[in-house]
C-alpha cells in the first residue's frame, strides 16, 4: 500500500479510536480529522506516530520543546466545544503546526475563513509550507503577536479559537470579533460566552 493509503486508514483508525473512547461524537469534525493529513504537518515522523493519540514535539529551542502538535483527542474536543459554523470566520491565536489550522478550515469550508496569527515568524512560515503543502487554500496565516488580536479579521468573525496558552488574555483582544464571539480559552479561566475552559473529564490524556 502507498504511503497516502496508509495514512487514510490510520486517519480512519484515530477517528475510530476516538470514537469509541466517546472523546468524539460530532459527524463534522470526525470528518475533517478523517481528511486532514496530520503527517504532513509533523514532517519526518513516522506516520504511526503522527496518527497516535499523542502530542508530537516539533521543535526545540535550547534543548527545550518550543512548539508541538496537540493530542489529537484534546484538539477534537475543543472543535467540538466551538461549534465551528460552515461559511464561518474564525480567528486563531497561534498557528502552530499549522495543522488546527487546517481543520478549522475543512469546518468552516470553501466559504469560510481562517486567520491563524503566530508570534513565532520560523513557526509563521513553517505552518504556511505545511498549509500549502495539505492543499489548504482558506487559511491565511499572520506573524504577529496575537495578545494584541487581529483587527483587519473583525467584520464578521464569529469565533476565536487560541491554539496557545493564554495566560491572561487582554481586554483589547475581544476588539478582533463581534459580540456573538465563542471562545475556547487554553490554560485561562476566562471566557467570553457559555464554554468554560476545562474540558470534560472524558477528553482527559489516556
Amino acid at each position: 500500500m502507498s504511503m497516502s493509503g496508509d495514512a487514510v486508514g490510520l486517519r480512519a483508525g484515530l477517528v475510530a479510536l476516538l470514537r469509541e473512547r466517546g472523546q468524539l461524537s460530532d459527524r463534522r469534525v470526525a470528518e475533517v480529522l478523517g481528511q486532514v493529513p496530520r503527517h504532513v504537518f509533523v514532517p519526518g515522523v513516522e506516520l504511526a506516530v503522527a496518527y497516535a493519540d499523542q502530542s508530537v514535539v516539533t521543535r526545540y529551542r535550547d534543548g527545550v520543546p518550543a512548539s508541538s502538535a496537540s493530542q489529537p483527542a484534546i484538539v477534537a474536543a475543543m472543535l467540538e466545544l466551538l461549534q465551528v459554523p460552515a461559511g464561518g470566520r474564525v480567528l486563531e491565536i497561534g498557528a502552530g503546526t499549522g495543522y488546527n489550522a487546517a481543520l478549522l478550515a475543512g469546518l468552516v469550508g470553501s466559504s469560510g475563513r481562517v486567520v491563524s496569527v503566530e508570534i513565532d515568524p520560523e513557526a509563521a512560515a513553517g505552518a504556511r509550507a505545511c498549509l500549502s503543502e495539505a492543499g489548504i487554500g482558506n487559511v491565511e496565516v499572520i506573524c504577529g503577536d496575537g495578545a494584541a488580536g487581529w483587527p483587519a479579521a473583525a467584520a464578521g468573525c464569529g469565533a476565536s479559537r487560541p491554539s496557545a496558552g493564554c495566560p491572561g488574555l487582554p481586554v483589547r483582544s475581544s476588539r478582533v470579533c463581534c459580540h456573538s464571539l465563542r471562545a475556547i480559552l487554553v490554560g485561562s479561566s476566562r471566557t467570553f460566552s457559555h464554554h468554560r475552559a476545562s474540558l470534560p473529564e472524558r477528553w482527559s490524556s489516556r
